[in-house]
Protein backbone atom coordinates (compact mmCIF):
# COMPACT_ATOMS: atom_id res chain seq x y z
CA UNK A 1 0.00 0.00 0.00
CA UNK A 2 2.94 2.21 0.66
CA UNK A 3 4.86 1.48 -2.16
CA UNK A 4 1.64 2.26 -4.40
CA UNK A 5 0.84 5.68 -2.41
CA UNK A 6 4.65 6.61 -3.48
CA UNK A 7 4.29 5.41 -6.80
CA UNK A 8 1.32 7.64 -7.74
CA UNK A 9 2.63 10.76 -5.90
CA UNK A 10 5.37 10.24 -8.17
CA UNK A 11 3.35 10.66 -11.14
CA UNK A 12 2.18 14.04 -10.12
CA UNK A 13 3.60 17.29 -12.35
CA UNK A 14 6.32 19.01 -10.27
CA UNK A 15 4.66 22.28 -11.09
CA UNK A 16 1.43 20.98 -10.05
CA UNK A 17 3.13 19.42 -6.73
CA UNK A 18 4.94 23.27 -6.41
CA UNK A 19 1.25 24.33 -6.83
CA UNK A 20 0.22 22.45 -4.02
CA UNK A 21 2.74 22.82 -1.88
CA UNK A 22 2.21 25.26 0.85
CA UNK A 23 4.15 28.68 0.87
CA UNK A 24 7.05 28.52 3.15
CA UNK A 25 6.97 30.97 6.24
CA UNK A 26 9.35 33.37 6.56
CA UNK A 27 12.06 33.10 9.68
CA UNK A 28 13.81 35.59 10.91
CA UNK A 29 16.85 34.75 13.24
CA UNK A 30 18.66 36.90 15.61
CA UNK A 31 22.03 35.38 15.03
CA UNK A 32 23.92 37.70 12.39
CA UNK A 33 27.64 38.35 11.29
CA UNK A 34 27.03 41.66 11.87
CA UNK A 35 26.28 42.02 15.58
CA UNK A 36 26.50 45.52 16.57
CA UNK A 37 27.38 46.17 20.83
CA UNK A 38 25.92 43.66 23.32
CA UNK A 39 25.86 40.61 20.86
CA UNK A 40 29.40 38.81 21.15
CA UNK A 41 27.76 37.32 24.27
CA UNK A 42 25.38 35.56 22.39
CA UNK A 43 27.95 34.26 20.21
CA UNK A 44 27.52 30.28 21.42
CA UNK A 45 24.34 30.38 22.30
CA UNK A 46 21.18 29.27 20.62
CA UNK A 47 18.20 30.31 20.51
CA UNK A 48 15.34 29.03 22.81
CA UNK A 49 12.70 30.37 21.82
CA UNK A 50 10.36 31.35 18.59
CA UNK A 51 7.74 34.26 18.20
CA UNK A 52 5.42 34.44 15.50
CA UNK A 53 4.02 37.66 14.67
CA UNK A 54 0.55 38.27 13.36
CA UNK A 55 1.65 38.39 9.83
CA UNK A 56 3.55 35.21 10.62
CA UNK A 57 6.75 36.55 10.50
CA UNK A 58 9.22 33.74 12.65
CA UNK A 59 11.93 35.33 14.88
CA UNK A 60 13.91 32.63 16.96
CA UNK A 61 15.42 34.94 19.92
CA UNK A 62 16.98 34.36 23.41
CA UNK A 63 14.21 34.42 26.16
CA UNK A 64 16.92 35.51 28.46
CA UNK A 65 18.21 37.86 26.46
CA UNK A 66 14.51 39.83 26.05
CA UNK A 67 13.81 39.21 29.95
CA UNK A 68 17.30 40.93 30.36
CA UNK A 69 16.09 44.29 28.39
CA UNK A 70 12.70 44.12 29.51
CA UNK A 71 11.45 45.84 32.98
CA UNK A 72 8.28 44.08 32.94
CA UNK A 73 9.21 40.33 32.21
CA UNK A 74 8.01 40.64 28.73
CA UNK A 75 4.36 42.10 29.56
CA UNK A 76 4.51 38.89 31.88
CA UNK A 77 4.87 36.56 28.94
CA UNK A 78 7.82 35.65 30.96
CA UNK A 79 9.01 33.36 34.28
CA UNK A 80 11.42 36.12 35.94
CA UNK A 81 13.92 32.60 36.21
CA UNK A 82 13.89 32.71 32.70
CA UNK A 83 16.52 35.46 32.83
CA UNK A 84 20.45 34.32 33.29
CA UNK A 85 23.59 36.01 32.86
CA UNK A 86 25.13 35.86 29.46
CA UNK A 87 28.66 36.95 30.34
CA UNK A 88 30.09 33.24 30.23
CA UNK A 89 27.62 31.46 27.95
CA UNK A 90 27.67 27.47 27.18
CA UNK A 91 29.85 26.03 24.64
CA UNK A 92 31.29 22.85 23.85
CA UNK A 93 34.87 22.22 25.78
CA UNK A 94 37.02 21.03 22.39
CA UNK A 95 35.44 24.53 20.96
CA UNK A 96 37.95 27.60 20.48
CA UNK A 97 36.16 30.68 22.33
CA UNK A 98 37.36 32.51 18.99
CA UNK A 99 35.69 30.10 17.00
CA UNK A 100 32.41 30.85 15.21
CA UNK A 101 29.40 28.04 15.19
CA UNK A 102 30.12 25.63 12.58
CA UNK A 103 27.97 24.60 9.90
CA UNK A 104 27.77 21.29 11.47
CA UNK A 105 27.34 22.60 14.97
CA UNK A 106 23.75 23.86 13.80
CA UNK A 107 22.65 20.82 11.73
CA UNK A 108 22.87 19.32 15.06
CA UNK A 109 20.77 21.95 16.85
CA UNK A 110 18.42 21.99 14.09
CA UNK A 111 18.23 17.76 14.68
CA UNK A 112 18.15 18.16 18.48
CA UNK A 113 14.83 20.65 17.99
CA UNK A 114 13.23 17.97 16.10
CA UNK A 115 13.78 15.32 18.19
CA UNK A 116 13.33 16.91 21.33
CA UNK A 117 10.75 20.13 20.69
CA UNK A 118 12.50 21.93 23.29
CA UNK A 119 11.79 25.40 22.18
CA UNK A 120 8.88 27.42 23.22
CA UNK A 121 6.38 29.13 20.73
CA UNK A 122 4.90 32.63 21.45
CA UNK A 123 2.47 34.31 18.98
CA UNK A 124 1.73 38.26 19.69
CA UNK A 125 -0.19 40.48 17.94
CA UNK A 126 1.82 42.98 16.31
CA UNK A 127 2.94 42.67 12.53
CA UNK A 128 7.06 41.20 11.73
CA UNK A 129 7.92 44.92 10.71
CA UNK A 130 7.02 46.35 14.37
CA UNK A 131 8.80 43.13 16.03
CA UNK A 132 11.91 43.50 14.34
CA UNK A 133 12.21 47.01 15.24
CA UNK A 134 11.39 45.66 19.11
CA UNK A 135 14.15 43.31 18.64
CA UNK A 136 16.41 45.37 16.95
CA UNK A 137 16.37 47.95 19.94
CA UNK A 138 16.03 44.62 22.78
CA UNK A 139 19.64 43.20 20.96
CA UNK A 140 21.19 46.45 20.00
CA UNK A 141 21.54 45.61 16.35
CA UNK A 142 20.87 47.90 13.04
CA UNK A 143 19.18 46.55 9.99
CA UNK A 144 21.44 47.49 6.92
CA UNK A 145 18.48 50.16 5.90
CA UNK A 146 15.83 52.02 8.71
CA UNK A 147 14.30 54.03 5.82
CA UNK A 148 12.15 51.20 4.64
CA UNK A 149 10.08 51.15 8.18
CA UNK A 150 6.76 52.89 7.52
CA UNK A 151 6.26 55.94 9.86
CA UNK A 152 2.83 53.77 10.82
CA UNK A 153 5.49 50.62 12.15
CA UNK A 154 7.60 52.97 13.98
CA UNK A 155 5.03 54.56 15.88
CA UNK A 156 3.16 51.31 16.67
CA UNK A 157 6.82 50.02 17.52
CA UNK A 158 7.07 52.72 20.30
CA UNK A 159 3.89 51.54 21.51
CA UNK A 160 5.28 48.33 22.05
CA UNK A 161 8.33 48.66 23.54
CA UNK A 162 6.45 50.43 25.96
CA UNK A 163 4.21 47.64 26.64
CA UNK A 164 6.77 44.85 26.73
CA UNK A 165 9.36 47.20 28.79
CA UNK A 166 12.07 48.23 26.45
CA UNK A 167 13.19 51.14 27.67
CA UNK A 168 12.07 53.88 24.93
CA UNK A 169 15.07 56.28 25.95
CA UNK A 170 18.14 53.24 25.32
CA UNK A 171 15.81 52.18 21.95
CA UNK A 172 15.61 55.37 20.27
CA UNK A 173 18.97 56.69 21.15
CA UNK A 174 21.20 58.45 18.88
CA UNK A 175 22.84 56.30 16.35
CA UNK A 176 20.11 53.46 17.08
CA UNK A 177 18.01 52.00 14.09
CA UNK A 178 15.17 53.47 15.60
CA UNK A 179 16.60 56.65 15.62
CA UNK A 180 17.63 56.34 12.24
CA UNK A 181 14.56 55.57 10.45
CA UNK A 182 13.00 57.91 11.94
CA UNK A 183 15.55 60.89 10.60
CA UNK A 184 15.43 59.57 7.72
CA UNK A 185 11.69 60.27 7.38
CA UNK A 186 12.13 64.02 9.08
CA UNK A 187 14.44 64.67 5.74
CA UNK A 188 12.02 63.85 3.65
CA UNK A 189 8.89 66.24 4.60
CA UNK A 190 7.87 68.76 7.02
CA UNK A 191 4.29 67.26 7.09
CA UNK A 192 6.47 63.70 8.26
CA UNK A 193 9.15 65.69 10.52
CA UNK A 194 5.52 66.93 12.18
CA UNK A 195 4.20 63.03 12.60
CA UNK A 196 7.72 62.75 13.94
CA UNK A 197 8.05 65.65 16.81
CA UNK A 198 4.48 64.76 17.93
CA UNK A 199 5.73 60.86 18.66
CA UNK A 200 8.40 62.60 20.63
CA UNK A 201 6.60 64.70 22.55
CA UNK A 202 3.82 62.34 22.97
CA UNK A 203 6.01 60.18 24.60
CA UNK A 204 8.23 62.88 26.25
CA UNK A 205 10.70 62.53 28.26
CA UNK A 206 11.98 59.41 27.20
CA UNK A 207 11.34 60.43 23.44
CA UNK A 208 12.76 64.44 23.93
CA UNK A 209 15.54 63.56 21.98
CA UNK A 210 13.81 62.85 19.34
CA UNK A 211 11.78 65.95 19.04
CA UNK A 212 14.40 68.29 19.59
CA UNK A 213 15.97 66.19 16.01
CA UNK A 214 12.56 66.56 14.50
CA UNK A 215 12.24 70.31 14.96
CA UNK A 216 15.01 71.72 12.92
CA UNK A 217 12.97 69.88 9.75
CA UNK A 218 9.77 71.83 11.08
CA UNK A 219 11.62 75.91 10.27
CA UNK A 220 8.87 76.28 7.09
CA UNK A 221 6.10 74.66 8.63
CA UNK A 222 3.19 77.02 8.53
CA UNK A 223 2.13 77.15 11.87
CA UNK A 224 -1.84 78.15 11.04
CA UNK A 225 -2.05 74.87 9.59
CA UNK A 226 -1.49 72.61 12.27
CA UNK A 227 -4.68 71.01 12.94
CA UNK A 228 -6.44 70.76 16.76
CA UNK A 229 -6.36 67.11 16.40
CA UNK A 230 -2.30 67.38 15.99
CA UNK A 231 -2.09 70.17 18.70
CA UNK A 232 -3.82 68.11 21.21
CA UNK A 233 -1.24 65.35 20.35
CA UNK A 234 1.11 67.74 21.06
CA UNK A 235 0.16 68.93 24.09
CA UNK A 236 1.16 72.59 25.76
CA UNK A 237 4.54 72.30 26.19
CA UNK A 238 5.76 70.87 22.70
CA UNK A 239 3.52 73.22 21.07
CA UNK A 240 4.65 76.18 23.00
CA UNK A 241 8.43 75.28 22.15
CA UNK A 242 7.76 75.25 18.27
CA UNK A 243 5.99 78.55 18.18
CA UNK A 244 8.59 79.88 20.47
CA UNK A 245 11.48 78.54 17.97
CA UNK A 246 9.30 80.02 14.99
CA UNK A 247 9.06 83.68 17.15
CA UNK A 248 12.76 83.43 18.17
CA UNK A 249 14.64 82.73 14.91
CA UNK A 250 12.41 85.32 12.88
CA UNK A 251 13.12 87.73 15.66
CA UNK A 252 16.81 87.27 15.86
CA UNK A 253 16.85 87.33 12.26
CA UNK A 254 15.57 90.95 12.48
CA UNK A 255 17.82 91.78 14.88
CA UNK A 256 20.96 90.63 12.84
CA UNK A 257 20.03 93.71 10.32
CA UNK A 258 20.55 96.24 12.71
CA UNK A 259 23.85 96.72 12.36
CA UNK A 260 25.57 98.50 9.26
CA UNK A 261 28.27 97.95 6.90
CA UNK A 262 31.37 99.95 7.46
CA UNK A 263 31.68 102.94 6.14
CA UNK A 264 34.82 104.52 4.38
CA UNK A 265 36.83 107.98 4.48
CA UNK A 266 35.51 110.22 1.60
CA UNK A 267 36.44 109.68 -2.14
CA UNK A 268 36.24 110.92 -5.38
CA UNK A 269 33.77 107.90 -6.11
CA UNK A 270 31.40 108.82 -3.28
CA UNK A 271 31.70 112.03 -2.68
CA UNK A 272 31.96 114.44 1.10
CA UNK A 273 29.20 111.80 2.59
CA UNK A 274 31.56 108.81 2.43
CA UNK A 275 29.66 105.99 1.90
CA UNK A 276 26.10 107.57 1.28
CA UNK A 277 25.11 105.60 -1.28
CA UNK A 278 26.32 102.57 0.69
CA UNK A 279 23.77 102.80 3.69
CA UNK A 280 20.71 103.42 0.82
CA UNK A 281 21.73 100.00 -0.48
CA UNK A 282 21.45 98.44 2.84
CA UNK A 283 18.32 99.95 4.02
CA UNK A 284 16.66 98.90 0.39
CA UNK A 285 18.17 95.51 1.05
CA UNK A 286 16.87 95.25 4.89
CA UNK A 287 13.81 96.42 4.10
CA UNK A 288 13.03 93.48 1.73
CA UNK A 289 14.72 90.94 4.49
CA UNK A 290 12.50 92.55 7.27
CA UNK A 291 9.35 92.02 5.57
CA UNK A 292 10.37 88.50 3.99
CA UNK A 293 11.83 87.35 8.13
CA UNK A 294 10.71 83.75 8.15
CA UNK A 295 11.89 81.05 10.46
CA UNK A 296 13.87 79.69 7.53
CA UNK A 297 15.12 82.40 5.34
CA UNK A 298 17.17 80.36 2.86
CA UNK A 299 20.60 81.81 2.16
CA UNK A 300 19.75 82.06 -1.69
CA UNK A 301 16.95 85.00 -0.39
CA UNK A 302 20.25 86.42 1.14
CA UNK A 303 22.01 86.89 -2.05
CA UNK A 304 19.52 87.89 -3.81
CA UNK A 305 18.88 90.87 -2.02
CA UNK A 306 22.44 91.78 -1.95
CA UNK A 307 22.24 91.09 -5.93
CA UNK A 308 19.43 93.93 -6.27
CA UNK A 309 21.17 96.83 -4.16
CA UNK A 310 24.26 95.84 -5.63
CA UNK A 311 23.68 97.91 -9.04
CA UNK A 312 23.45 100.99 -7.01
CA UNK A 313 26.93 101.28 -6.21
CA UNK A 314 29.65 102.69 -8.53
CA UNK A 315 32.84 102.55 -5.39
CA UNK A 316 34.72 99.33 -5.25
CA UNK A 317 35.22 100.25 -1.46
CA UNK A 318 31.46 100.43 -0.96
CA UNK A 319 30.54 97.32 -3.11
CA UNK A 320 33.30 95.58 -0.75
CA UNK A 321 31.59 96.46 2.16
CA UNK A 322 28.53 95.55 1.41
CA UNK A 323 29.43 92.14 0.48
CA UNK A 324 31.31 91.33 3.52
CA UNK A 325 27.67 92.40 5.44
CA UNK A 326 26.14 90.64 3.28
CA UNK A 327 28.62 87.43 4.14
CA UNK A 328 28.10 88.00 7.66
CA UNK A 329 24.97 87.98 8.30
CA UNK A 330 24.69 84.79 6.71
CA UNK A 331 27.29 83.42 8.97
CA UNK A 332 25.55 84.81 11.52
CA UNK A 333 22.18 83.02 10.43
CA UNK A 334 23.62 79.96 10.08
CA UNK A 335 24.80 79.83 13.95
CA UNK A 336 21.04 80.70 15.37
CA UNK A 337 19.47 78.17 17.60
CA UNK A 338 17.40 75.54 14.83
CA UNK A 339 15.98 73.54 17.38
CA UNK A 340 13.45 73.20 20.39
Amino acid sequence: MEITCLCNFASVDSKEMQRLAPAPLPITHTQHPNWTGGADDLLYVYEDLTIISSDLVHFRVHQARLLKTSSNMFNGLFPSSGAQDFGEPKQDDNLKETEPRSTNDEQDHEEQKLEGDSERTLYLPESGSVLNTLFCAAYNRSPVDASHTSLSDLSLAVAALKKYGVPLETAAAERSFMFSAFASHCASSPSFALEVYVIGAAHAPDLHALAVYASQFLLSLDLSTVSDETASALGVVYLRKLIALHFERVEQFKRQLVCLPQLHKPNVYCGASGGEALLRAWSLATTYLSWAAAPDVPTSSIDRAMTSVMEMLTCDTCRVSLRNRFQNLKQEWAHVKKTI
